[in-house]
């Protein structure tokens, strides 16, 4: 039995993972891309290479605990309600290791499919509300500290940036140490 054999979908090749291959790819690939960029400067492309290695990283932890937790919920639910009985973590995790085609009874097929459902959509809320709301939170402050950004030295103001008197650089600047201009949080 080879990996690309169509008994190993359900198995090996449910959402979560094909998402989780894919952010382990972009991770390593994207980095080495924007580093290899000849016409960037030296510290924007240190900036952007671990600014997209960080946030493939967090989506990878995001996607292998809320999509664990999402199947394993979520199945567990479904088979409870198909079943009318209890059903315990031993049953769902036989179940689970299971590919699809290779389950014998209707009940089973429904519920490890519910399982691929539910990881499909723990792959949406990962990828569409969770990694860039916790890249937005805590990447931004985590990222300036390692590149040592000092918003406090900022001259500029918010009512030049208000009037529109700054340049594209101090416009970006100013959107980068938006929290903290010349001292004062604003």
């Amino acid at each position: 039995m080879s990996f690309f054999d169509p008994i190993t979908i359900g198995k090996v090749l449910t959402p979560k993972y094909v998402v989780a291959a894919r952010k382990i790819i972009n991770g390593i690939g994207r980095p080495i891309i924007t580093m290899s960029d000849k016409n960037t400067p030296e510290d924007a492309k240190r900036y952007a290479a671990a600014r997209e290695f960080s946030t493939e990283m967090v989506g990878l932890g995001i996607i292998l605990t809320v999509g664990t937790l999402f199947e394993r919920v979520g199945g567990k639910l479904y088979a409870q309600h198909i079943t009318k009985k209890p059903f315990s973590m031993a049953q769902f995790k036989a179940l689970e290791n299971k590919s699809l085609t290779s389950l014998s009874g209707k009940n089973e097929q429904k519920i490890k499919a519910a399982i691929l459902v539910f990881s499909f959509i723990s792959t949406i809320i990962e990828g569409a509300i969770l990694t860039p709301l916790l890249n937005n939170i805590i990447l931004h402050r985590y990222m300036d500290k390692i590149f040592q950004k000092d918003c406090n030295k900022s001259e500029i103001t918010k009512s030049a940036f208000n009037q529109k008197k700054l340049s594209f650089k101090e416009k970006n600047i100013f959107n980068s140490c938006s929290t903290y201009i010349e001292g004062k949080n604003i």
